[in-house]
């Protein structure tokens, strides 16, 4: 997969999900986030992939362990911002090798 396709991939859920979840209570970055904004984010994401569910489940796992939820929608906010882009290239890349 080619590392555009990945963070388009990664991305949409993103969006998706950050849209879905109103709530601004940080998740801890333990992966309590609510379930709309996970269910959404498997949604989208295994769309976009052609129903990659391993790689959809990785991408999700990294960033609740990773992130709150109000980091999480700060990423979403700021998804062209360069420093986003090198955190989800480095999300992309470990659940690429992980899958494989």
């Amino acid at each position: 997969m080619n590392r555009r396709l990945a963070a388009l991939i990664l991305t949409v859920p993103l969006a998706v999900a950050a849209l879905a979840g109103c709530s601004s209570t940080a998740g801890g970055g333990n992966g309590d986030w609510p379930a709309d904004i996970t269910e959404n984010f498997m949604t989208s994401c295994e769309d976009s992939s052609g129903g990659q569910t391993a790689y959809c489940e990785c991408s999700l796992e990294t960033l609740q362990e990773n992130f709150t939820l109000d980091e999480f929608k700060e990423m979403d906010q700021n998804i062209n911002d360069e420093k986003t882009q090198d955190v989800l290239a480095e999300i992309i890349s470990s659940c690429q090798a992980e899958i494989k």
